[in-house]
């Protein structure tokens, strides 16, 4: 019994009234067919869905440039893709009037992203950088491209997603002021009439919002994106946005 009471001691618990906690802070896309449908919040961890070209890094650079603009601080991008667009990100700097936007992103070497273990540390790595480099957006992209490239293979799938989702949740945890994106490329398979059906990427269960990118009938460079699991918005709910050369518009 004592060592009960020694131990509710030791307990560091504490409530506040509602009215104390700080509103969330938006961080607009710039775009208003998604600003006046959707929001995006700082503290708040994402997973953009869809098949290669509809956008998901273009929107992620996006909101990224938006939210060092409002906000301040830098960008921390684990390039897997090796796909990092300089001239995307001028563009996005002069969109949002953040001139010296290259020498406020981070990336790791490649060579470093191709290893098990450094990617299992990324959650102090993206702790350090918060404290020491006032990170306000980190970028995942793909996170599909690492499962493919750490743990090859069906036979390491379930290992695979243990792994990430510990590193997702870890990361989901430390985020106050900041905001992640997982972009995620889902894979295909043919379906009974022939067609090509587009399905999930790695698991990564509820620990991020999860939108989806889908191609606009319409026009070729529009994409629909959709509210595929948020937990602040309606199920399915949905807009449309266009690919521009300074990102989406």
């Amino acid at each position: 019994m004592p060592r009960k009471k020694e131990e509710e001691e030791q307990m560091q618990i504490e409530f506040i009234p509602a009215s104390e906690i700080p509103d969330r802070k938006a961080v607009p896309t710039g775009v208003p067919s998604i600003d006046n449908v959707m929001q995006f919040y700082l503290g708040t961890m994402y997973g953009f869905a869809g098949k290669p070209g509809m956008g998901k890094t273009r929107l992620s650079y996006q909101l990224a440039a938006s939210a060092i603009a409002h906000y301040g601080g830098n960008i921390l991008i684990y390039d897997f893709d090796r796909s990092l667009n300089k001239q995307l990100l001028l563009a996005l700097g002069k969109r949002f009037n953040v001139p010296d936007i290259l020498n406020r992103v981070y990336v790791p070497k490649y060579s470093l992203l191709q290893n098990q273990d450094f990617f299992l540390t990324i959650p102090s790595q993206v702790q350090y950088m918060i404290t020491s480099h006032d990170v306000r957006a980190i970028i995942f992209d793909t996170i599909t491209v690492a499962r493919k490239m750490l743990w090859p293979g069906r036979e390491n799938l379930a290992e695979a997603q243990q792994k990430i989702g510990s590193v997702i949740n870890r990361v989901k945890a430390m985020l106050t002021d900041q905001i992640a994106i997982l972009n995620i490329q889902v894979m295909q398979r043919p379906d009974q009439m022939g067609k090509i059906e587009y399905i999930g990427g790695p698991t990564v269960g509820h620990a991020v919002e999860m939108f989806m990118f889908k191609p606009s009938p319409q026009e070729e460079n529009r994409r629909l994106l959709i509210a595929y699991e948020v937990s602040y918005l309606e199920g399915g709910l949905s807009t449309t946005f266009t690919i521009c050369n300074e990102g989406i518009c």
